[in-house]
């Protein structure tokens, strides 16, 4: 049997204080585990945005160069 003298400001005693800070480590890890996740798709975008970036480029040189090219060669 717990006394108020054996629980702490929170109201909780050993036991209880035990298995808050329990779950307080369990959503660390879980939120790290996320932010893992997170990182990696953000990664993976990061990459199909660049190629995009990079298409777009390569059609707007080509739509400026073949209309020179057709103009001056045919």
């Amino acid at each position: 049997m717990t006394t108020d003298n054996d629980k702490c400001i929170l109201g909780l005693d050993a036991i209880e204080m035990g298995e808050f800070f329990q779950t307080i480590k369990d959503i660390k890890k879980d939120t790290e585990r996320i932010v893992n996740r997170l990182d990696q798709q953000n990664g993976r975008i990061r990459k199909l945005e660049n190629w995009r970036s990079y298409m777009l480029g390569v059609i707007a040189v080509a739509s400026v160069l073949v209309p020179i090219i057709v103009k001056y060669v045919i």
